[in-house]
């Protein structure tokens, strides 16, 4: 059985191919939907000109077809609870008081030495004091580093965050050739 696509689709008709007139859930049942020996019967409405059965789509039939198709299908016959998309939204907290005084601010002088964390090292500032070639700048992730080494091991660079570079240390290793 082929279907006119402007009707029907291969599960039934949505349209009367008589008159053109849109089907309904309302449109009397000439066949009513049931389950027999464990089979299906599709629910059928008869066309316009009364020449033909049509069977109906899906979207057409009335809960209780639904349901039966839905018991038939092996569905679970409990309703459908959706479930709930849990969207963490983070807001920040906006303060009554917009101008807000600043926390005093204690400044720590850190040695180099002793602080792993330190931002300059002993031995950042020992390498680039043994090198005398600057390679070039690069930018790594937003951060520019010196390439630096050292002319008797042209094979070993140092990448050295630019911002960690003194001045004069910078401008040394540009001077020399």
């Amino acid at each position: 059985m082929t279907v006119d696509p402007a009707y029907g689709n291969s599960s039934g008709y949505f349209r009367d191919p008589s008159n053109g007139e849109d089907l309904s859930v309302d449109t009397p049942r000439v066949i009513e939907c049931e389950l027999k020996d464990g089979k299906f019967i599709w629910p059928q409405v008869a066309s316009a000109d009364g020449n033909q059965l049509l069977k109906i789509v899906y979207r057409l039939f009335t809960d209780e077809e639904k349901a039966l198709y839905k018991q038939y299908r092996g569905y679970d016959s409990k309703p459908r609870v959706k479930k709930e998309k849990s969207e963490v939204i983070s807001h920040p907290q906006v303060s009554e008081n917009l101008v807000e005084e600043p926390e005093e601010q204690e400044l720590v002088k850190v040695d180099p030495g002793t602080d792993p964390e330190a931002a300059v090292t002993l031995e950042t500032l020992q390498q680039l004091t043994l090198s005398d070639t600057l390679y070039g700048i690069c930018n790594i992730g937003g951060l520019y580093y010196v390439m630096c080494g050292s002319s008797k091991n042209p094979r070993k660079v140092y990448y050295i965050p630019r911002g960690l570079v003194p001045e004069s240390e910078f401008r040394r290793l540009c001077n020399s050739e």
